[in-house]
């Protein structure tokens, strides 16, 4: 590879992950439209119907990317052999403590300001006793992130508007797991792998065990139902230096996985079948993504597919999107009920599209920077997603491998 290549490639396979997330932060904002319109005219139209009900297969792709960036992030790459010319790459492994503060302080850039806005429009707007009492204790729980533990006993008692972030929750707390998991085994990459084949395999039987006993509404809330995303892409760092094979054959491999994932998405919606063979299915057609999108040229068809500029930057941004939309679906919905429903919708998305604009800059960036400078951390995802290029070519110098796109916000993370 030349130094002049370095750039495109290091673009195109940078931009892949941001593609992906963008996608899912698409499906997940058409599942939550509900709270503008109904959706029951659509009943007719099953496709349609299971394409705006999608949002837990959209937020499996969060959670794999998640599971991957973190787990690559720690075992790095100093001392391995795992690139085509046989020499040893420039990642550092991060330190277990930052890798959690600084995932940490991005999810709460985003809540954090969520939250006072939603306890003072509580206190402004009154309410009672009841209102308040139950704002104070889903604003609590949010913010240290237990609310989907919470969500399990106290639903009736949890503000609505709140309930998507039980993701924040179980992102945080599975990040706690892989870290400890990750950095105690990173020198015995088989053991590791092992390790996490074996948690996956108990994690998918116990999915389909809690989809028989209990309802989908509160199977759904919890962490060891919804950890299977962040263990596969973990499991998929672990195993990147074998599987080298998949992309030599990434343009099939790929053009597969998004068909496969596309039609899940068209066939099951909010089915019981994501806890099944359904969430499983779009589990490995995300890792297939990830795996694969390194060997694809640069060039190439697909590239310029996962390197869509709209899809790109909703990608980077998902993580704001995900915390912001459905407060404000939630919040149009009810103080406009009789608006038509294209003008809801309207007022919606701009008031969405400020709220990512004015936290993304003011609060989330400066944040990260403050963290970075102070304590010497990178911020979580942007310098990792740079890396990526990184995994599958002979070494390259810090300014080639710079030039791909910087990411702002992640979503699981960014969102």
């Amino acid at each position: 590879m030349t130094a002049a290549a370095a750039p495109s490639t290091a673009s195109s396979r940078s931009t892949a992950l941001d593609w992906v997330r963008g996608v899912a932060i698409v499906l997940v904002v058409l599942s939550h439209m509900w709270a503008l319109w109904s959706i029951e005219t659509l009943a007719g139209v099953p496709p349609l119907l299971h394409l705006l009900q999608s949002g837990n297969i959209a937020v499996t792709v969060f959670l794999v990317v998640a599971g991957f960036l973190l787990t690559r992030s720690l075992i790095g790459r100093a001392g391995t052999r795992d690139d085509d010319a046989g020499r040893v790459g420039a990642i550092a492994a991060e330190r277990p403590g930052l890798a959690v503060l600084t995932r940490v302080v991005r999810i709460s850039s985003q809540t954090w300001p969520l939250l006072l806005l939603v306890w003072f429009v509580a206190l402004a707007e009154g309410g009672g006793e009841v209102v308040e009492t139950q704002t104070e204790r889903s604003v609590l729980w949010v913010g240290t992130f237990g609310w989907n533990v919470y969500l399990q006993s106290q639903a009736l008692l949890a503000r609505a508007d709140l309930g998507h972030l039980w993701y924040t929750a179980v992102y945080v707390q599975v990040t706690l797991l892989l870290v400890a998991l990750v950095r105690g085994l990173r020198h015995r990459r088989v053991v590791l792998a092992l390790t996490l084949g074996g948690l996956l395999l108990a994690c998918t039987l116990w999915r389909a065990h809690v989809a028989d006993v209990e309802p989908l509404t509160t199977a759904l809330l919890r962490t060891t139902t919804r950890m299977d995303g962040m263990l596969w892409g973990a499991l998929a760092a672990v195993c990147w230096p074998w599987l080298r094979p998949v992309r030599a054959v990434a343009g099939t491999v790929v053009s597969y996985a998004l068909t496969l994932f596309a039609v899940l998405v068209l066939v099951l919606g909010n089915s019981d079948a994501y806890l099944g063979w359904g969430g499983v299915a779009a589990n490995l057609a995300v890792v297939a993504v990830i795996v694969a999108s390194p060997g694809l040229p640069a060039q190439g068809r697909l590239s310029r597919v996962l390197g869509w500029r709209p899809l790109v930057a909703l990608g980077r941004s998902s993580l704001a999107v995900y915390v912001w939309h459905y407060p404000i679906f939630f919040g149009v919905g009810q103080r406009v009920p009789t608006w038509p429903a294209p003008a809801k919708a309207a007022l919606a998305l701009v008031l969405l599209a400020l709220a990512v604009a004015v936290t993304v800059r003011h609060v989330e960036r400066p944040v990260e920077a403050w963290v970075q400078r102070r304590l010497g951390a990178r911020p979580a995802d942007r310098e990792e997603l740079a890396a990526l290029p990184l995994l599958d070519e002979p070494a390259l110098s810090r300014a080639g491998a710079g030039a791909g796109p910087a990411t702002a916000p992640s979503a699981p993370s960014r969102p």
